[in-house]
């Protein structure tokens, strides 16, 4: 099952996770995955992060029985989560290099054209 996750801004200071879920089976049919009140850019309104199948995304979005003037509905930005996850993603982006170099190098490629190849964004083979 593929997921989809929004943030929900600018909702009513009343509206809490348990009326918010309600309120999207209700109009969707399907009760969310998750959802969870976040922080808000607003001190005036509530914000929410909603995580919903898939394939109720566009009756999710527009839904007039959910959704008040005013309500911003995004894709859910996920932020890295520190240090050890961004040595990680380093670690595996050398490996990539080092892996098309040699796979270049074995058709005939120089060490040096093939991270040029892989730095530039073309990772094409030239005879």
């Amino acid at each position: 099952m593929r997921k989809r996750v929004l943030a929900i801004y600018n909702v009513d200071l009343t509206e809490t996770v348990t009326t918010m879920e309600a309120s999207i089976a209700t109009a969707c049919g399907q009760t969310p995955i998750s959802c969870f009140q976040v922080k808000s850019r607003d001190e005036n309104s509530n914000a929410f992060r909603v995580c919903i199948n898939d394939e109720i995304t566009e009756k999710f979005v527009n839904s007039t029985k959910l959704w008040a003037s005013g309500i911003v509905i995004k894709p859910w930005t996920f932020k890295p989560k520190g240090p050890a996850v961004q040595a990680a993603a380093a670690a595996h982006a050398a490996a990539a290099v080092h892996a098309s170099a040699a796979v270049h190098a074995a058709v005939g490629l120089t060490a040096a054209s093939a991270a040029d190849n892989t730095e530039s964004g073309t990772d094409t083979i030239e005879s």
